[in-house]
């Protein structure tokens, strides 16, 4: 098997992560937000898109890796990018 082989099983198997989030959830239950780790690709991307800028960068992995549900669709790419001050 080769490297890159090696490399893709590695980030096929990891396991989905489950963040909640109690103040964006409804009255007592939180908001649970599936994710599954950052590929290097990924990595790169956010880097440049958030111009060596910590907080932006942050915010690029909530939205490019959020999910709404276990292997679910994009729960935060789709909507209407507006800036809040962030």
């Amino acid at each position: 098997m080769s490297v890159i082989d090696n490399a893709v099983k590695h980030f096929d198997n990891q396991d989905v992560r489950v963040t909640l989030v109690p103040e964006w959830g409804q009255e007592d239950e939180p908001l649970k937000i599936y994710s599954k780790p950052l590929t290097l690709s990924e990595t790169s991307k956010l880097y440049k898109m958030s111009k060596e800028d910590d907080l932006t960068m942050m915010a690029y992995v909530l939205i490019y890796k959020a999910l709404d549900r276990l292997w679910g669709k994009s729960l935060l790419r789709k909507q209407k990018r507006t800036n809040r001050g962030c």
